[in-house]
């Protein structure tokens, strides 16, 4: 965290908790981030330079965990303008359909792109969204494949990804 809250970037690093983050005890995952210089987002927004509302809830594992809040992002609205265009983070895509049409667009991960794709992604058998662009009732979902692995390091038809999104005025 440090390194990246060093890198400069102009509004800072932005924290959103997501499922491993429980496994691992995301009170002290989330205090080191802030210790290193990040702003966590949980159900919280806060306005980026140029008047956008970037907003991040809480990782929907923990509504089914009973570990933590879950996601609200009714909440996490109403902490900033709500005539903003709106930027939401939230770590698993499933939650876009709660979202949509809410947002103007939702960053994702967690699908890790299937991960293992031979020739066809069994992803797609299971979740509606896995790995890319999706558009729907006027709002927009990306859905990164990040760089990790779940299980067995293997990553087969998934390449790992880093995405830059660069948000400006329409």
């Amino acid at each position: 965290m440090r390194e990246l809250a060093g890198l400069g970037i102009r509004d800072g690093v932005t924290i959103i908790p997501g499922n491993h983050d429980y496994y691992a005890g995301v009170d002290a995952v989330l205090g080191a981030c802030r210790d290193g210089g990040g702003t966590v987002l949980r159900n919280q927004g806060r306005v980026l330079q140029g008047g956008i509302a970037l907003l991040g809830v809480d990782d929907v594992w923990a509504r089914r965990s009973n570990d933590g809040p879950g996601p609200d992002l009714a909440a996490a609205i109403a902490t900033v303008d709500p005539e903003l265009p709106r930027v939401l983070l939230c770590h698993n895509p499933v939650f876009f359909e709660e979202a949509r049409g809410q947002v103007a667009l939702q960053l994702s991960g967690h699908t890790r792109g299937g991960e293992v794709n031979l020739g066809v992604r069994p992803a797609d058998l299971v979740l509606t969204y896995v790995s890319g662009r999706y558009d729907e009732h006027g709002s927009t979902l990306y859905v990164n494949r990040g760089f990790g692995t779940a299980g067995p390091p293997a990553r087969v038809g998934a390449r790992p990804e880093v995405t830059l999104v660069v948000l400006g005025a329409a």
